[in-house]
């Protein structure tokens, strides 16, 4: 059986990045339609008036999907090989319970996102 060293201390900035990435990426989301409107008259009349947008769901989508598989990957590995579920890092520690708690504001206030 292989012993996985002990991970270094917990580090708080790495953890607050994770919090500041996270809420980041929510509120450009939240503010879709905001980013949407400051495209130029040329894009909103086009066949394609969510260009400007697009970028920011793109990221957004990537972003959640990330953190989710991050977050549980670790959880999964350490319970599959029988060595109890294994915290993971900092930043997606943070990044997590940033994002957990953004959708259950959103969810909660009833926003329309979701």
């Amino acid at each position: 059986m292989r012993v996985e060293p002990p991970r270094p201390d917990f580090s708080l900035s790495s953890f607050l990045a994770g919090i500041v990435a996270s809420a980041l990426v929510m509120w450009l989301l939240l503010n879709l339609q905001n980013i949407s409107d400051l495209a130029p008259a040329s894009i909103k009349e086009s066949s394609a008036p969510g260009a400007l947008g697009l970028p920011v769901v793109i990221v957004s989508a990537g972003w959640i999907i990330f953190v989710c598989v991050a977050f549980t990957r670790p959880i999964m590995r350490g319970s599959l090989r029988g060595s109890g579920p294994q915290m993971p890092g900092p930043f997606v520690l943070g990044a997590f319970i940033s994002l957990a708690a953004s959708l259950g504001a959103i969810r909660y206030y009833d926003i329309g996102l979701l």
